[in-house]
């Protein structure tokens, strides 16, 4: 990764524990584009936009060495704390581009999907057997 143009995925979880990973990605000198793993960490609690911005540069700055012309991207999903956190970052990292996580925000759509024939289907479907005892207990 050293002297690499580099972007960075980073989130946390609030399912079953909180934690923390972050992400590089980068080109290789073969042209092939690598993925590393450079921090998973457990946490005894949520982090703050400060705390988040403050744990990235720690890894790039100083455990990475990442210079702040190097530093191209991160993605992230659209919590207000990374947000904060990327907004931060970039004063040490100024030419972030910031990119919302795609896949967050199409789950975020699909679950305002209205969708009426397969709703009417889904209720007849149930009632059609809903007169099984053992649909009742399922």
């Amino acid at each position: 990764m050293t002297d690499k143009h580099l972007s960075v995925i980073f989130d946390g979880t609030s399912r079953l524990g909180e934690a923390m990973a972050i992400l590089v990605h980068f080109v290789s000198d073969e042209w092939n584009l690598k993925q590393r793993l450079i921090r998973m960490q457990m946490l005894a609690k949520s982090m703050t936009g400060e705390e988040v911005a403050r744990e990235l540069i720690s890894v790039l700055s100083m455990k990475y060495s990442v210079k702040s012309e190097l530093l191209l991207a991160a993605m992230r999903d659209r919590a207000s704390v990374n947000n904060l956190a990327t907004h931060t970052v970039k004063v040490m990292y100024p030419l972030i581009v910031d990119i919302d996580c795609f896949s967050h925000t199409l789950d975020h759509v699909g679950d305002n999907f209205i969708i009426p024939n397969l709703k009417e289907f889904l209720h007849l479907w149930i009632s059609l057997f809903s007169h099984s005892p053992r649909t009742r207990v399922l």
